[in-house]
């Protein structure tokens, strides 16, 4: 369901999907993206509610601001936020 498969699931040594530079790190599974309002608001609410945040938010090449959390039953879930650059 993703591009050659990307995402991660269950609680294996990758703690993320990609890294920064947006090169696969990560299981070969699908994972679920939602698109936000505020990725940052999102972040402090995982932080106060001891959600696991396994990429913190940071603006990718591909003009989006995403970070990504991990469900307790192992889902890693990307929080997306369209952004745009001159």
């Amino acid at each position: 369901m993703c591009l050659k498969g990307q995402g991660g699931r269950g609680k294996g040594k990758n703690t993320s999907t990609f890294s920064p530079q947006g090169d696969e790190s990560a299981g070969k599974v699908v994972w679920m993206s939602l698109w936000v309002d505020s990725v940052d608001d999102v972040h402090s609410q995982c932080i106060d509610n001891r959600i696991e945040v396994t990429f913190e938010p940071t603006d990718m090449p591909w003009n989006v601001r995403e970070m990504q959390i991990r469900h307790p039953d192992g889902h890693v879930f990307r929080v997306s936020y369209a952004i745009e650059r001159d």
